[in-house]
């Protein structure tokens, strides 16, 4: 059950004028923020709640640790810090804007069935909001390997995506069950130990027309996908394969966006392309089939080679082939201007997309 949202401004703190917490309409207020003492008052303690997302600028936020001897537990991918109790004006390293979202366990701003008896964990969620008017990611968590925090790095990545790709796709019926708008089969198995195989994701199967994935697989090795929790870098792979599970280089050839420039393969989408020359404009000017596409890798075999950027280009780019060592790989807006190329909606206004529903939304 999502609760509600709280805003706090850095302006608004200095002067004292802190805000209300809002429960969303038809929920019972469990919590209420007390101006007067900075902290939230829990009306209903039947179930253990958690922070579990931040909204945040300049990589500042602000958290309530604990909440009425309530322990929250430490938000997804965030490094482990100390704060004060929430009774003690637990609010710092605040900078513009900070949210704090503050949900039952388990949830985010999709929805999840609960398993009761297995301490909590999810049997599946699906992110997005309304399915009729936002993109929805399915993920079924398969096997007895879960964890709450392996399953929050999948949540959270599937609301990444949520938040990527705002329009939805045709809903399709597959061994009559309705599919809107992909559904991900999750695993995390033994497969080889530390090191070695990570794992393997991509599409089980397609649309008939625009080729969009409707199913995918996801299985991960359980010491590798440890070791990189651990690490704050399973979250970043987890959203990696989501987008080879969408069909991000899985799918290219069959939608006939590769081409081989005498054995430099290249992405040869419109806005993609367009993406790679501003957003990259120096390496691009020394690139002169720069105006042809985006190079794609070519090294590293079967399962690297051919459905990644170029990592010798790109190496710090989420979706190059490898994991670049413990330094952060970051989502560039020339893969997002990919998913417009294979037929997504996106925050993006894709100027080569006439139809496009969102060309006035501009992401936060």
């Amino acid at each position: 059950m999502y609760l509600g949202f709280l805003k706090l401004r850095l302006q608004d703190i200095l002067r004292g004028k802190l805000p209300d917490f809002h429960p969303l309409p038809d929920d019972n207020p469990i919590a209420e923020f007390d101006k007067a003492q900075d902290s939230l008052t829990l009306t209903d303690t039947t179930g253990p709640l958690r922070i579990i997302e931040t909204i945040e600028r300049d990589f500042s936020y602000a958290l309530f640790e604990e909440l009425q001897g309530t322990d929250f537990d430490q938000v997804p991918g965030r490094e482990k810090q100390d704060y004060a109790s929430a009774n003690e004006k637990a609010l710092s390293s605040i900078d513009k804007i900070v949210g704090v979202t503050i949900k039952k366990a388990g949830h985010w701003k999709g929805s999840g069935d609960d398993n009761d008896e297995d301490g909590g964990r999810l049997t599946s969620y699906t992110s997005g909001g309304a399915a009729a008017e936002s993109f929805n990611v399915k993920v079924v968590f398969d096997g007895s390997y879960w964890t709450s925090a392996l399953q929050q790095d999948f949540i959270a990545a599937a609301e990444t995506v949520s938040q990527l790709i705002l329009g939805d796709v045709p809903d399709v019926r597959s061994r009559s069950q309705e599919i809107d708008d992909i559904l991900i089969y999750a695993a995390i198995v033994e497969i080889d130990g530390p090191g070695g195989v990570l794992g393997r994701a991509g599409p089980t199967g397609h649309r008939d027309t625009s080729k969009l994935p409707t199913k995918a697989t996801m299985r991960f090795d359980l010491s590798d996908a440890e070791a990189l929790d651990v690490r704050g870098q399973f979250g970043s792979v987890v959203l990696h394969e989501m987008l080879h599970s969408l069909g991000f280089g899985s799918a290219w050839n069959q939608m006939g966006l590769t081409s081989d420039l005498n054995g430099d393969l290249r992405f040869t989408g419109a806005f993609a392309t367009e993406m790679y020359m501003d957003e990259y404009a120096e390496i691009a000017l020394n690139d002169p089939l720069s105006a042809f596409g985006v190079p794609i890798e070519m090294d590293g075999g079967s399962g690297t080679a051919g459905s990644h950027w170029d990592d010798l280009v790109f190496n710090s780019e989420l979706m190059s082939g490898y994991l670049d060592g413990d330094n952060a790989n970051d989502l560039s807006k020339m893969t997002v201007a990919a998913l417009e190329d294979m037929g997504y909606d996106t925050y993006l206004d894709n100027p080569f997309n006439p139809l496009d529903l969102f060309s006035d939304y501009v992401m936060a």
